[in-house]
């Protein structure tokens, strides 16, 4: 802080500092570091980075009197200080597939403190993957590379636009599967996270005949370009394998949630109209799962009797039932997906299954993309004996009937 003194030498000066313009919090120093020409100076030190000063002074008479009203000196802003550094496991944390939080400390700047935070996956930083700029101690990376190794990097910013220099540590490599194993007598959740929600696989207890040395949980982006047996879907190339060691038998179904972030939906695509569909290696199809398409939080959850890969693909509904598919028919238990499914037919259609002497089995209803299951239990949750069977199904608006011959083969 510097003024012109213009009073005898050896005359005391009463500087001040405050962050208020009011000065109702102060910092102060008694002075008299005037040099022959009434140049005068007072040096704080251990203010707040970044933060704005109000500075007066006054002159001190013999019994320590400042004048008044003290001379104004206006305001200044203190410099940001270069973020502090962590250790890398403090630094990066909260790993992601598509991302990680990075984080540091404040190391004395004021809360109006700006952050310039980028990853790249070189050391030089030749090519930057992402920028952020958080005005907190922490700033998660999203949208990034699967299995990939990426360095981090922080500047502060200063309230005037001043930056310090770039500042790193470590490295972080973001996740490519998840691997675990599984107690066949609880219940169990995979979960591999992203930054637009978990990928997740819950086995209940009991669902499975013996438990999991290892079982693998991978995203895919490339599939088997191939048809399906019971219905028109559409690819959006978002998908996982389960892999699993050693085999066993899955008794009971299993629930997969898989998230999605739609900017990665191919463009026209009905959110609402997403299924989970799983690959039947054998017959080299697409089988769509019983799904529910939770468009509020961009998800889909689905059931499956079978681990293999799965993709999320748009479903589509018919106008009429002329095109009405069932498969498998005769429906076999414990088959690949388990259930038997009615594909093809109009948006919430009614589909009731009769016994030959006219006993109603049971009643179930298409979703939006006209599909429905049966898993072969009747209204009571019995199960429905081998034979065959009659599936009426009739349109939401009744003007569309159809009847099918059903089998089951215990």
């Amino acid at each position: 802080m510097n003024w012109q003194g213009n009073n005898p030498d050896g005359t005391r000066y009463l500087a001040r500092l405050s962050t208020s313009s009011g000065f109702n919090t102060l910092l102060s120093s008694v002075t008299d570091n005037c040099d022959g020409s009434d140049n005068c100076s007072a040096v704080f030190s251990g203010l707040i980075s970044n933060v704005t000063y109000f500075m007066n002074v006054s002159a001190l008479n013999l019994i320590s009197t400042p004048t008044y009203p003290a001379l104004d000196l206006g305001e200044a802003l203190t410099r940001p200080a270069t973020a502090q550094i962590l250790t890398p496991a403090q630094a990066f944390t909260d790993l992601l597939l598509d991302g990680f939080s990075f984080n540091w400390g404040n190391n004395g700047n004021s809360g109006l403190t700006g952050y310039r935070v980028q990853a790249a996956t070189d050391p030089a930083f030749a090519v930057i993957s992402s920028t952020l700029y958080p005005t907190g101690e922490t700033a998660t990376f999203s949208g990034l590379e699967m299995g990939t190794t990426y360095w981090a990097r922080i500047q502060a910013i200063g309230q005037s636009g001043i930056v310090t220099a770039f500042t790193s540590t470590g490295t972080a490599t973001t996740l490519s599967h998840t691997e675990t194993s599984i107690v066949a007598q609880q219940d169990n959740t995979v979960t591999l996270n992203t930054s637009y929600g978990p990928i997740s696989l819950f086995i209940p207890r009991g669902a499975i005949g013996s438990s999991i040395y290892s079982l693998n949980l991978m995203p895919m982006s490339t599939f088997t370009v191939a048809g399906s047996a019971v219905s028109e879907l559409h690819p959006t190339n978002i998908g996982i394998e389960i892999t699993y060691f050693p085999a066993t038998l899955i008794l009971n179904a299993l629930t997969i949630t898989m998230p999605y972030n739609p900017a990665a939906i191919p463009a026209g695509m009905d959110h609402s109209k997403l299924v989970l569909a799983l690959f039947d290696e054998t017959n080299r199809l697409w089988v769509p799962l019983p799904s529910v398409s939770e468009t509020a939080s961009n998800r889909v959850v689905a059931q499956t009797w079978h681990l293999s890969t799965f993709q999320l693909m748009e479903g589509v509904s018919q106008t009429g039932l002329a095109d009405v598919k069932i498969y498998p028919n005769p429906y076999q238990p414990n088959t690949v997906s388990n259930v038997m499914h009615f594909t093809n037919m109009t948006a919430y259609a009614k589909i009731r299954i009769y016994t030959f002497l006219g006993e109603l089995v049971r009643e179930i209803n298409s979703d939006v993309n006209g599909m429905a299951h049966w898993d072969g239990l009747n209204s009571a949750g019995e199960k429905a004996a081998s034979g065959v069977y009659i599936a009426f199904i009739q349109s939401r608006d009744k003007r569309t009937k159809k009847s099918f011959k059903v089998a089951i083969e215990r």
